[in-house]
């Protein structure tokens, strides 16, 4: 049995406007932030009897079961992150029985958008504060796919991360996932 060959223009026509309505839908200009976990790493990585003889020491003062984390925070939505935007601060935790032993900023997309946040309100970096268990971003502009990253010491490390804050326009701030072809199309 043969195929008629006048259906090839209406389907071929159909599978077009098909592919036009899902890429018009994913490309709706929406506001996105996303984060992720760029690296995680135990600072020792001994057992048994030695373990308890190797002493690591930030300041002075013992670390125990250190962990060096990497957070990277991206702006993956079409339209861009005003500070004035920001509801309340945006925050890095990472989960309860854990501590942060310090924090910084390793790097930014573009290059300057710590200097830029200088520029702006006088501070001079994107972090604003450490408490215990969490790191506080500074409000600063995010145009698409400009990104932090936040490099941490973190004692008794629990093995959870989350973001959390309140951007206008943004539902919640999501982890990256891996990505599947849709996007590259």
């Amino acid at each position: 049995m043969e195929f008629p060959t006048y259906l090839y223009a209406p389907m071929a026509t159909l599978f077009g406007v098909s592919v036009s309505v899902v890429l018009w839908i994913k490309n709706q200009r929406r506001k996105e932030l996303t984060y992720e976990i760029a690296r995680c790493d135990a600072l020792l990585n001994v057992r048994g009897e030695t373990r308890r003889r190797i002493d690591v020491r930030f300041d002075g003062r013992p670390v125990e079961d250190a962990h060096l984390l990497v957070v990277r925070l991206t702006n993956t939505g079409h339209v861009p992150i005003n500070p004035g935007d920001y509801q309340g601060r945006v925050s890095i935790s990472v989960g309860p029985g854990s501590s942060i032993v310090v924090a910084d900023v390793i790097e930014t997309v573009p290059g300057d958008l710590e200097e830029r946040l200088a520029r702006g309100n006088g501070k001079t970096s994107l972090i604003a504060g450490i408490e215990k268990d969490r790191v506080i971003l500074q409000p600063v502009l995010l145009n698409e796919q400009d990104s932090v990253s936040v490099q941490m010491l973190v004692r008794k490390y629990s093995g959870k991360v989350t973001v959390s804050g309140h951007i206008q326009g943004i539902n919640a701030i999501k982890q990256m996932r891996e990505r599947n072809i849709l996007p590259i199309v």
